[in-house]
């Protein structure tokens, strides 16, 4: 899960529960120690999507004070369109800085979105299609209403408001995104096998889809639904001949906007060779209508299965949501890396969790030794060694706290960033350079980083904390 704080008034020295009384605020309403900052999460675990936020993201932030509940008119007279960017150590910021009304009777309710909006107001969003799919955006949606002083998280439209882990950042302004696009992916395989014949797909396009629109959110600021203009084709592969088999082969994955594809007669157009049994080639083209709507959030699965006989080629389809209440399968989302101030920075939490407050699944020493987290969370993460674990506990702060009832381990750098470990104990990898004959490992507890002193203790589980490189 993506959890990070904005930190203000000198994010090298102070968090946004103790912020200095001498910020200058420019509102009469608003008090200095309670400048409003911000936490992010994005559902979805796929390659494509945009599960984690980098240095250089920027949201837009729009905030309606009302006194009293939020009505059904929206009006940006607290924030309007301000740019909050992501900084090199993971927190967001944003000038100039604005602070929660005193009176807790005056709430404010928010709009974000993410990239940066640029149309003139806060209810909609325009967007277009980009038809070079590696380049496609994951546009973001979040809606809170009547937050206050006293209750910060206010109503989550649009997240899960039972979710315990989105409440690490208790205090800040928890925007919990949605994915507002559909997420399309297209697959091509033969229905069956056919011995001794070769066939190859030359295209494929998708055809009569609207490529750009207007998203508009609801005046009760509940829901959000699109206006889509346009027809246009898109080409998912051209002239590659790639061989196929009864194995499904991927061609596209891609974000659409969503609209009414029988309405609108969307078709795949596609053309594929095969050789004959009597000797040469047949090259045939096959148009297959799309029957089902494209809706927000959801993902499509196609599947084109092909034949010898054109007329029995077939579309199958599997329709699932993208925004999930569950969580990712272990590992697959990256965490945050955090900068403590040290050599590396570290995740915000455990591999294999989506939450600073939750155990990663444990790992014996034989399963550790070699592991590597470059087909999940990607090349720039690694175990820490053993050397970066002695700087972690000697170069921070390690202070403990009860959440849940369980102990959690406050590991803060000298920037003031803080990140939060679970568990009391974790691995330290082989490939250390630490001589040594046991196994070992990093204490949150002691603090130390420790030797078990007995081979019978390889096979005690701890979980992994990984580490950012680049």
């Amino acid at each position: 899960m993506k959890l990070s704080k904005l930190f203000i008034a000198g994010l090298a020295i102070f968090c946004f529960t103790a912020c200095s009384e001498e910020t200058e605020i420019e509102s009469p309403k608003i008090d200095a120690g309670n400048v409003i900052s911000v936490s992010t999460y994005i559902p979805g675990t796929r390659a494509m999507d945009k599960t984690s936020f980098v240095e250089g993201d920027v949201l837009s932030l729009y905030s309606c004070l009302t006194t009293g509940n939020y009505g059904n008119s929206f009006t940006a007279n607290f924030m309007n369109n301000v740019e909050v960017t992501r900084t090199s150590g993971g927190d967001w910021t944003y000038s100039p800085l604005m602070a929660w009304p005193t009176d807790a009777n005056e709430h404010l309710s928010f709009i974000a979105y993410y990239p940066k909006n640029t149309s003139s107001t806060p209810m909609s969003y325009s967007y277009t299609v980009n038809d070079n799919f590696t380049e496609q955006n994951d546009p973001l949606w979040c809606t809170i209403k009547d937050a206050s002083i006293t209750d910060r998280n206010g109503t989550a439209i649009n997240g899960n408001e039972s979710d315990a882990a989105f409440e690490a950042t208790s205090g800040a302004l928890n925007l919990k995104f949605k994915h507002m696009l559909s997420k399309v992916n297209v697959k091509v395989k033969l229905a069956s096998n056919y011995p001794g014949i070769t066939c190859k797909l030359n295209d494929l396009t998708l055809n009569s889809v609207s490529p750009s629109g207007y998203f508009h959110i609801a005046d009760d600021l509940s829901s959000g639904y699109w206006s889509t203009s346009g027809s246009k084709s898109f080409t998912l592969t051209s002239g590659a001949e790639d061989v196929l088999s009864s194995t499904e082969y991927d061609v596209a994955e891609m974000l659409m906007i969503p609209q009414d594809l029988s309405a609108q007669r969307a078709y795949f157009l596609i053309k594929y060779t095969h050789t004959l049994a009597e000797g040469g080639e047949k090259t045939v083209t096959k148009t297959i209508y799309i029957p089902n709507k494209w809706e927000m959030s959801k993902v499509y699965n196609y599947v084109i299965n092909l034949s010898l006989d054109v007329n029995t080629i077939s579309l199958s389809t599997e329709i699932n949501n993208w925004d999930s209440t569950e969580k990712p399968n272990i590992g697959t989302k990256a965490a945050d890396p955090v900068d403590l101030g040290l050599s590396v920075k570290w995740a915000s939490y455990d591999f294999g969790t989506v939450s600073p407050y939750d155990d990663g699944p444990g790992y014996d020493f034989y399963e550790s030794e070699n592991f590597t987290l470059t087909d999940t969370w990607g090349a720039n993460w690694r175990i820490p060694t053993y050397d970066e674990w002695r700087e972690l506990i000697y170069g921070c702060t390690i202070t403990s706290m009860e959440k849940n009832g369980k102990t959690i381990y406050v590991v803060e750098g000298t920037n003031g960033n803080k990140i939060y470990f679970p568990s009391s104990d974790y691995w330290v990898p082989k490939d250390t350079g630490y001589p040594r004959y046991y196994p070992y490992c990093a204490s949150l507890s002691t603090p130390e980083v420790y030797s078990l002193y007995s081979l019978d203790d390889k096979n005690v589980k701890h979980p992994i904390r990984p580490v950012y490189t680049k």
